[in-house]
């Protein structure tokens, strides 16, 4: 086996991506600490995350040697370990905005395919006391943000949600079937960055 302590990342990287085995084993040893580091960090900034979290984030981080190994260019990503942990990082926060409960409350009324149109909107989740929380506080962005909004959008967003469709809704409201998915699309932008950075 080679010698390959006094390697920088960057040239493990190399021979890693012409095909040296040895060099992939010595950049995982260099990088456990740092995932260790970097979950605990990630940790601090959520009170829901759990010590089996950590190890699962951990887990994460060594996954993500592997990524950036076979996707890094040193020309264009500078310095491969600034390159890991961005990987990791993008990594780790997905993993907490799909377990993490304070995440998932906030996705209750989540962003997802309509069947009415090939655009992106909310959608209701099923008729729980965090849906109803939910609802809640969409009720109240409306009401406490008007300046972000236009007379009507409250309504429209709400019929959306109870199960109206986008023609039904052109049909209650009086509004043309553009209209209806142009501002649906601009409600959704809004809340959805309200409710993330809640």
């Amino acid at each position: 086996m080679n010698n390959f302590t006094r390697l920088s990342d960057e040239i493990l990287v190399c021979l890693y991506q012409d095909g040296d085995d040895d060099a992939q084993n010595e950049l995982i040893k260099r990088f456990q600490i740092d995932s260790k580091i970097l979950a605990a960090e990630m940790a601090e900034n959520f009170k829901d995350v759990t010590l089996a979290d950590v190890e699962e984030l951990c887990s994460i981080g060594l996954y993500s040697v592997f990524v950036a190994m076979r996707k890094y260019t040193p020309d264009k990503e500078g310095t491969f370990r600034k390159y890991w942990k961005v990987v990791a990082t993008n990594g780790m926060m997905k993993w907490i905005k799909e377990n993490s409960p304070s995440y998932i409350a906030k996705r209750r009324i989540i962003v997802a395919k309509s069947r009415y149109a090939n655009e992106e909107f909310f959608v209701s989740s099923p008729i729980t006391e965090e849906h109803d929380f939910m609802v809640q506080q969409i009720n109240d962005i409306f009401s406490n943000s008007p300046n972000l909004f236009e007379n009507g959008d409250k309504e429209l967003f709400f019929d959306f949600i109870n199960g109206y469709s986008y023609k039904e809704i052109c049909t209650r409201r009086n509004r043309s079937y553009r209209y209806v998915r142009n501002r649906m699309e601009k409600i959704r932008v809004i809340l959805s960055r309200i409710l993330l950075n809640s």
